[in-house]
């Protein structure tokens, strides 16, 4: 290997930059463990404390509510336990066990249901705090980049909360349109999204219809370079079953998008059209129809 003092300046320079390079790749891959991991993880402690503080709180109530009358309801005896005399007077054994139960507790389906739904409002707040839009254009595709690196985050944090959304009892429609809103997403009235790859980049009007599965993403990677442009579908649209809208993708009021079809990237389709097919063409222009009416009446 050839010493520092053989090396002509161009060489030099292309070291620097490779080594340069490899440091900001380091760099990169763990920013985005760091922030990935801290997104799963931090929502996990507060949830399961709240989990065990509300069900110490029904524990409370129900030995409240039981402490009068325990001694006239005999046949729950044998299963909250027999009276005990103490100096205090007769009392309940599970008076003397809130942890225990909390601890039982831990172990049944209903504590998964219940820290399930704390874990997601807890992560609302991470989401708002570190997911970015970032600037349309095309960048290579490297976490070296700072626009791409914090795009990557971008969908990793997407990517968590769409998983999550794929196991009952909280995978809801309604709880989605709220997730989205966490991350960016402009969506209007009535609208219940299904499939959004980059909600910071994707506005949504009001009383579009998502079919199932309907997929609307405002990126697209090509070989290694990564293309960026927002997506944006108008008012009162209807968007088939797993059809696609690739990025740049502009549908002005009154679109309909056939079920599989799919939008190429950058197209505008005018308003009161129909579109179908792979890739989608124009099948209907219901502008038509409408200009036919005032044109009779003029005649």
């Amino acid at each position: 290997m050839p010493s520092g003092k053989n090396l002509s300046p161009e060489e030099e320079i292309e070291i620097k930059g490779v080594v340069k390079e490899h440091r900001l790749g380091k760099y990169g891959g763990q920013w985005l463990a760091i922030h990935h991991t801290a997104f799963i993880v931090l929502p996990t402690l507060p949830a399961f404390i709240v989990t065990i503080m509300i069900f110490l709180l029904l524990l409370k109530i129900v030995d409240w509510f039981f402490a009068s009358p325990y001694l006239g309801i005999p046949f729950l005896w044998p299963i909250l336990g027999y009276p005990q005399i103490t100096v205090t007077g007769i009392r309940g054994v599970w008076q003397d066990s809130l942890l225990t139960w909390a601890f039982i507790f831990t172990f049944t389906p209903l504590f998964y249901v219940v820290i399930k739904f704390f874990y997601f409002l807890f992560m609302l707040p991470l989401a708002k705090l570190w997911v970015k839009p970032v600037p349309e254009g095309r960048y290579p595709y490297t976490p070296n980049h700072p626009v791409v690196r914090q795009w990557i985050l971008n969908a990793m944090i997407t990517g968590t909360f769409q998983n999550y959304y794929k196991e009952t009892p909280w995978g809801s429609a309604a709880l989605s349109r709220l997730m989205y809103k966490a991350l960016g997403c402009k969506i209007g009235k009535n609208v219940l999204p299904t499939v959004i790859v980059d909600p910071p980049l994707t506005e949504i009007g009001d009383n579009t219809v998502l079919g199932a599965y309907a997929l609307i993403a405002a990126h697209a990677i090509e070989g290694d370079t990564l293309f960026i442009a927002r997506t944006k579908i108008g008012k009162n649209c209807v968007i088939g079953t797993r059809a696609l809208i690739w990025p740049g993708v502009t549908l002005e009021d009154h679109v309909t998008v056939g079920s599989y079809s799919m939008v190429t990237r950058g197209k505008v389709l005018p308003s009161h059209t129909v579109w179908m097919g792979q890739p989608a063409v124009m099948v209907k222009d219901l502008r038509e129809k409408k200009k036919q009416p005032s044109s009779k009446k003029s005649d």
